[in-house]
């Protein structure tokens, strides 16, 4: 089933997001989606730069991927002082961070780059897209759009973001065409077109996938077919 979703739909790809303080949720979940997605991004929130505390990532050490790229989502204050942590993370692709509480991008891209891993930038669902200069654009291998105020899932998306994702997206042609544009929160089969006509190459979804009554296999991979068709 995964072969068939990644060639049918190659315009966007699908990252279910993990936001838990509970490593056995993270195993859990990263279970019913393996052989379904290319990968999970794993939320990171630190209870300061916003209300809600998850997993870190050393508490992601002893976790199986199971084949799955590994993308974090840094939520917290300051982030590039959870860089290091990451080091303990298995099969880690990109670490992306919001800036609204980052001292500086340029130190924070150059520390993330200094190991080896993509690195990406994340607006919240107020900050404009002016807040990233060109010259961060072109070093980013990802630049995130808030479709919900960050911090906690079941948000419903909010289509203010979607002149922010065409704005991000004529940025992105300008000066980095190969940046990945990624959309996170409140993604659903309802918005997900518009989502992708507004530019999207990437859409996290998580709320939608696990706020089912049974979460099983079968129930999560037809989810994902609904998005992704």
């Amino acid at each position: 089933m995964c072969r068939d979703i990644r060639i049918l739909h190659v315009m966007l790809t699908l990252f279910p997001t993990i936001l838990t303080d509970s490593i056995d949720t993270v195993q859990k979940q990263i279970d019913l989606v393996a052989g379904k997605v290319q990968g999970v991004q794993i939320d990171v929130l630190d209870g300061e730069f916003a209300d809600n505390v998850t997993v870190f990532p050393i508490d992601l050490e002893q976790i199986d991927p199971k084949g799955l790229q590994i993308d974090i989502h840094l939520q917290t204050v300051d982030p590039i002082n959870d860089v290091i942590e990451c080091e303990s993370v298995p099969n880690l692709r990109t670490i992306t961070a919001q800036i609204e509480r980052m001292p500086s991008q340029q130190d924070f891209i150059d520390h993330v780059k200094s190991f080896g891993w993509n690195v990406g930038l994340s607006l919240d669902l107020h900050t404009p897209i002016e807040e990233i200069p060109p010259d961060i654009f072109k070093q980013l291998n990802a630049g995130q759009v808030m479709g919900v105020a960050c911090g906690f899932q079941g948000q419903p998306f909010q289509k203010t973001a979607l002149p922010k994702i065409t704005l991000l997206h004529e940025m992105i042609e300008l000066h980095n065409p190969t940046c990945e544009l990624w959309v996170d929160g409140g993604v659903n089969p309802d918005n997900i077109k518009q989502i992708e006509k507004a530019g999207a190459t990437h859409v996290v979804a998580g709320s939608y996938l696990w706020q089912q009554e049974y979460l099983t296999p079968q129930n999560v991979a037809e989810s994902i077919r609904k998005l992704v068709y």
